[in-house]
């Protein structure tokens, strides 16, 4: 039988490693230290691992839900509303809090790089964040407030779209996938649509990696009987995508994204039989565990990282010691004086966003999926 039903595997262990993996170099992505590992081409290019996520999303969503008989839209939105709300609302009250800490710093003549509620921030783009809208409209700024909350916001209501297309049943439904995952890419690749057309390039590449991931699990389902890696033969597999990613990555040239999206779909695809030396390698505990605090990771960042900043900034102020940060091209670097120092303070950058999203996973994550469940069994179940 080479059907693969939804209760034969229960999660995809190595590729929820390689989410949380990626989501550290996201955060790396967005650190600044002077001369460290944070300005090298990798971590530079490393803001392209959110494609990654949309593919993943589509691959993982089209396993949990694509083949399941009894699932309502109430129950799959709702579940898919309690997985990525309460962190995401508590996350924007924080934004929120820090913006009202910076009004108060104002007043001690502490200035940062912007005014309190100005710019992206200002508080009309308080409720499209609330609502998870701010990618998708072109009255909205995609990157106010929680930044990284913008391919969180096209995810989600890329679910909503997914789940319509469910209604399509057979052929028809892998055809309608293989249309919006070719239309959006082409569109996509191409920029024929800008920020102020009807769709933003945002959403076409979200849309383009999600269904790309959905097609990647339709591939996978028809073939994981069919298929027989050996561990050498994946080994060789293994290795030869996960290079490819890092020089990609690290490289700039015309249609990058086109070139990652393949990459990443033929990875997720190869790494979900788990079979290689990196397969297994990725699947220990330590990996595991950071592939659980993934999406925790990628929400509490930004808010972590303006703090860190914050206190250099008050440190020079009131310390009136060398000055530890400077802007370079827009962007507000940490200079402790030596590489030695600034790559160590990347180091323990990453270990506070590690220490806060276990904090906030235990606390916020798991309970609200958790009132979820409860909800949905209580209210939902029974209609």
């Amino acid at each position: 039988m080479n059907k693969l039903t939804t209760s034969t595997i229960s999660r995809f262990t190595v590729l929820d490693s390689f989410r949380g993996i990626f989501a550290l170099c996201v955060v790396v992505f967005h650190t600044h230290y002077f001369n460290s590992i944070t300005e090298t081409s990798f971590f530079r290019g490393s803001d392209s691992f959110v494609d990654f996520f949309f593919v993943l999303s589509g691959f993982v969503i089209t396993h949990s839900y694509a083949y399941k008989k009894d699932i309502s839209f109430k129950k799959f939105t709702l579940s898919r509303f309690f997985r990525l709300f309460p962190l995401h609302i508590a996350t924007l009250i924080f934004y929120i809090l820090l913006e009202l800490c910076k009004l108060v710093a104002y007043r001690y003549g502490i200035a940062f790089n912007k005014p309190p509620f100005s710019a992206e921030n200002d508080p009309s783009q308080i409720i499209p964040n609330l609502l998870l809208l701010q990618s998708w409209t072109t009255y909205t700024n995609a990157l106010s407030f929680n930044y990284p909350a913008w391919s969180i916001s096209i995810e989600f209501y890329i679910y909503l779209i997914f789940f319509i297309t469910l209604l399509v049943k057979g052929l028809y439904r892998n055809i309608l996938w293989f249309f919006i995952a070719s239309i959006a890419t082409l569109l996509f690749s191409n920029s024929y649509l800008t920020t102020a057309d009807i769709l933003s390039i945002t959403v076409l590449r979200g849309l383009s990696g999600f269904f790309a991931g959905a097609l990647t699990y339709l591939l996978y389902k028809n073939t994981h009987n069919i298929i027989k890696l050996g561990t050498i033969g994946s080994s060789l597999f293994e290795i030869s995508l996960f290079i490819s990613i890092l020089f990609v990555i690290s490289s700039n040239f015309d249609n990058k994204g086109i070139v990652l999206l393949f990459l990443f779909s033929a990875s997720i695809f190869i790494f979900a039989f788990e079979k290689g030396l990196l397969s297994s390698l990725f699947s220990k505990q330590l990996f595991n565990g950071i592939g659980k605090l993934s999406y925790s990771i990628y929400m509490t960042h930004a808010p972590i990282l303006f703090m860190i900043l914050s206190l250099y900034m008050i440190l020079e102020k009131f310390l009136k010691t060398k000055s530890m940060t400077l802007m370079i091209k827009g962007f507000r670097f940490v200079d402790f004086g030596s590489i030695f120092l600034n790559n160590l303070g990347v180091l323990i950058t990453v270990i506070t966003v590690l220490l806060v999203s276990n904090i906030t996973y235990k606390y916020i994550e798991i309970p609200g999926q958790r009132f979820g469940k409860k909800f949905i069994k209580k209210y939902i179940t029974h209609e």
